[in-house]
């Protein structure tokens, strides 16, 4: 019997469009570095390709990437990177498209102990999550990052640390995520019951 839900966040709980989010971010760059635009899309592309190959948590924030970005074009301005970063998360607020509508998960709060488990670093994860849930503390009992993990999905640590954290059996928690290699297929190996949105969304 189910007594918990474990839920991936980006593309499961909300959809995250950044294409405005990095359009507007990048704008910005092109002028602050004084560079031509195709030269600092080119390589910010190159950087974002190479920093995806990382496991670790630390390569995969968007603070190193464009840390790595600016010392490319001779600054390393802090503030640049900050500026940038609060342009690329006002447009990503701004255009995300709840997937599980509050009022669902409100119900499902009453029925089940929920909680989240996401690459997503956790202040990033908490503007979302403000963003679409208000008090999202209400529905959910606890949030896993890569802060606590120290690993990027796919890992069973996330697992692990959920197993603990809801004090239940394996069979009574449920995963929901929408990547059949970073979410559902170690969540089976782990000895859980997983599911991907659209399957949730017909069974509960």
């Amino acid at each position: 019997m189910i007594k918990a839900i474990l839920f991936d966040a980006d593309n499961t709980l909300y959809k995250v469009h950044k294409e405005k989010a990095y359009e507007e971010m990048l704008k910005f760059l092109f002028k602050k570095l004084n560079v031509h635009e195709t030269t600092v899309r080119k390589k910010y592309e190159e950087i974002i390709a190479d920093v995806k190959k990382h496991n670790d948590p630390k390569k995969r924030q968007r603070e190193y990437s464009l840390s790595l970005l600016l010392k490319e074009f001779g600054s390393n301005d802090p503030r640049i990177i900050k500026e940038a970063l609060d342009i690329f998360w006002k447009y990503v607020l701004k255009d995300l498209e709840v997937l599980i509508a509050n009022d669902k998960i409100k119900d499902l709060s009453k029925k089940y102990t929920l909680a989240i488990a996401s690459d997503e670093f956790r202040k990033s994860l908490e503007m979302k999550l403000d963003k679409i849930f208000g008090d999202w503390k209400k529905y959910f009992k606890f949030l896993i990052t890569p802060e606590d993990t120290n690993e990027m999905k796919p890992s069973m640590k996330y697992y692990e640390m959920a197993l603990i954290k809801f004090k239940m059996r394996q069979d009574e928690i449920l995963i929901v995520g929408d990547s059949l290699e970073r979410d559902i297929e170690p969540a089976i190996r782990f000895g859980l019951k997983a599911l991907l949105p659209e399957d949730f969304k017909k069974e509960f």
